[in-house]
């Protein structure tokens, strides 16, 4: 696709990710189009697009919902307007939600929400900007479907294809997202060879899996853009298959060294009090806070082991823990904080410190459970006491200082001994 080929482009979901860098590389070309349409849900927040309004005229940015046929229309309306006769060149279906990874069956809500966006959606947005597109036709070269004549593009995903979904769904097991663009897959096949005879191009496009806030943790991924020796993997703590992916990929950046510290640090806090807490939330909570640290430590063992072996040294195990995990201390603060599930987890999980304490003693593994202080976190909350800095600043001395005769205790972010 020569620099020449695209009259004008519009870009659904275009205030963030793959949406804006299709934008800006759209803007960037030696002959840009003479119209880049970037629509977004609300256009008065989209600050990166609004910045680069004021350098590039060829820009417009237009509120549109996907999932509203009037916002639909508002749209086709306002671009009809400043086209001015002409035809739309290019549609890029980019607007798309992803409900999350979970191994259990979604809820009727994710299925249904999915599919309207990522779906019903493309859907929609497409047959209202058909009338342009057949106009863009009339205008481009005659002889051939291309993307200078008309076409639409859907962003789909790997993920919704059937012939590979046995190779990445433990992975991504992201139910409604697939099942979604799955649809959209058919949804492009069939848009096709319906207009085909009107000569405009349709494709779906995998992008890849792209770091964007679908993609994944962005903080966590420029800090390590910054830091060579930091490396991000993604691990299922309750997935077997995910934690023995995870252990591959270690030992190869280890390239034939052992690990010296194990954090367990991932858990789960669900707010249900007694009369409300239900099974499904209490073996949910466990799998996450206690069986999930059993699968890690186990997948991890021999190189702690042989860290020990081949160094003269202890290797570590760190569970993060609570306060709320203290049996003793329930009557001082249960009413304050009724979270059933979350307290009997942890209890647990200080019983796994201390298991591992006496099971891996012979290999030279230090075993400690460790509560962080009340942290102003996602689960913390903004009143909490300590900032992340504070309460990581106090552990890495614990951590700095760790010989054998802490290992099998529960201590606070200080090192004080807390009571069992």
């Amino acid at each position: 696709m020569s620099d020449e080929m695209i009259a004008s482009v519009l870009v659904t979901g275009s205030s963030r990710g793959i949406g804006l860098e299709l934008v800006k590389t759209f803007l960037k070309r030696s002959k840009p189009p003479q119209h880049v349409f970037a629509t977004c849900k609300n256009p008065t927040g989209a600050q990166e697009l609004i910045d680069l309004d004021k350098k590039h005229s060829n820009l417009h940015i237009i509120q549109l919902d996907t999932t509203n046929q009037e916002s639909v229309k508002a749209a086709y309306n306002e671009v009809k307007e400043i086209l001015n006769g002409r035809g739309l060149t290019m549609v890029i279906n980019n607007a798309g939600i992803n409900c999350g990874l979970s191994l259990e069956m979604p809820s009727y809500e994710q299925m249904m929400m999915s599919y309207k966006t990522n779906t019903v959606g493309p859907l929609i947005v497409t047959e209202e900007f058909i009338p342009l597109l057949k106009q863009a036709t009339q205008e481009g070269p005659k002889d051939k479907m291309c993307c200078s004549k008309a076409s639409v593009i859907n962003i789909t995903s790997e993920l919704g294809s059937l012939s590979k979904i046995p190779n990445v769904f433990l992975s991504f097991p992201a139910i409604p997202y697939s099942c979604s663009k799955a649809a959209l897959n058919m949804l492009t096949r069939l848009q096709a060879e319906t207009y085909k005879k009107d000569g405009i191009l349709f494709v779906a496009i995998h992008p890849g899996w792209v770091q964007t806030d679908m993609g994944g943790p962005q903080e966590l991924k420029k800090f390590s853009e910054k830091h060579e020796n930091v490396i991000v993997i993604r691990l299922d703590s309750t997935d077997s298959a995910s934690i023995n992916a995870t252990v591959k990929q270690v030992e190869k950046h280890l390239n034939g060294k052992n690990l010296d510290l194990l954090i367990n640090n991932a858990g789960v806090l669900n707010p249900q009090s007694l009369e409300t807490q239900t099974a499904e939330d209490m073996l949910q909570v466990y799998n996450i806070n206690v069986v999930g640290p059993m699968l890690v430590t186990q997948a991890f063992h021999h190189l702690l082991k042989r860290y020990g072996e081949e160094s003269n040294a202890k290797s570590a195990i760190i569970h993060i823990s609570s306060l709320l995990g203290s049996i003793e201390g329930v009557p001082k603060m249960f009413s304050s904080f009724p979270v059933i599930s979350y307290r009997c987890s942890k209890a647990a999980l200080n019983m796994l410190a201390c298991c591992h304490a006496v099971g891996y003693k012979q290999d030279g593994i230090i075993s400690l459970a460790i509560h962080p202080g009340w942290v102003r976190t996602d689960m913390g909350g903004s009143q909490a006491l300590l900032s992340k800095e504070e309460s990581v600043g106090e552990i890495m001395k614990i951590i700095s200082s760790l010989n054998e005769t802490q290992s099998g205790t529960f201590v606070d972010y200080k090192g004080i001994h807390t009571p069992w």
